[in-house]
């Protein structure tokens, strides 16, 4: 159980409100996802893992044994870090080369998004390592669009690419729009030149729609 306030004040009319977390809770709704999913979880804890405290829980949920874990930004990994997380932490917002060096720094997974900065990360060889591809399929926010994949297919024929991955726009809504953002998905990677080892679609709601979202890991969020 961890207890932590819910700001920074240490008096006065906000000292009263606090947050209580259960970790055993945590680690057996992590159970639940896995045992129903039927593959790896790779538990997002952006936003301080939702506001209860992403260092707390990722080493409570290391009893589910991870692939890893995923993250908004670069300090967010970095707090895992050192925190002494050691498993893959891959980091969401769009890498840009300025920020290269700060991946490696903190051993941290890029999640990259367009040819030039896959080119670019590509060009470091070992000092870059692995990385994640962000497909496009309906989100229209960030990543390669799905049908714009087979022109990146020789860049992309590469062992750094360790995943590829999608983000649904409405995955708790039953309008047949996750099927198809699914299908789309399905499309793009079978235009590479290789299967990556990772892929993985499913968000919490999308984690509890079947087999056909599971793939090789499920990124529960908010639902743990």
């Amino acid at each position: 159980m961890i207890r932590a306030p819910v700001n920074a004040s240490p008096s006065g009319r906000d000292a009263r409100a606090w947050v209580e977390v259960d970790l055993a809770a945590v680690v057996e709704n992590a159970r639940t996802v896995a045992r129903v999913t039927g593959t790896r979880l790779l538990p997002v804890v952006k936003a301080n893992a939702y506001g209860v405290g992403a260092v707390a829980v990722s080493q409570a949920l290391e009893a589910v044994d991870p692939w890893g874990y995923g993250v908004a930004t670069v300090e967010e990994g970095a707090e895992l870090r050192a925190a002494g997380i050691t498993r893959p932490v891959l980091v969401f917002m769009p890498a840009r080369p300025e920020l290269f060096d700060a991946y490696r720094t903190h051993q941290l997974t890029p999640a990259l998004g367009d040819g030039s900065t896959v080119a670019a990360w590509i060009a470091r060889g070992a000092r870059g390592g692995a990385f994640h591809l962000e497909i496009d399929t309906g989100m229209g926010r960030t990543g390669v669009r799905w049908d714009e994949i087979e022109p990146l297919a020789d860049l992309l024929d590469t062992p750094y690419l360790e995943g590829c991955y999608t983000q649904f726009h409405s995955a708790e809504r039953p309008d047949g729009s996750a099927e198809t953002q699914l299908d789309r998905f399905r499309q793009a990677v079978g235009r590479l030149a290789r299967r990556p080892p990772l892929l993985h679609v499913a968000n919490s709601a999308a984690a509890f729609r079947g087999p056909n979202f599971a793939f090789d890991a499920v990124r529960p969020g908010v639902y743990l």
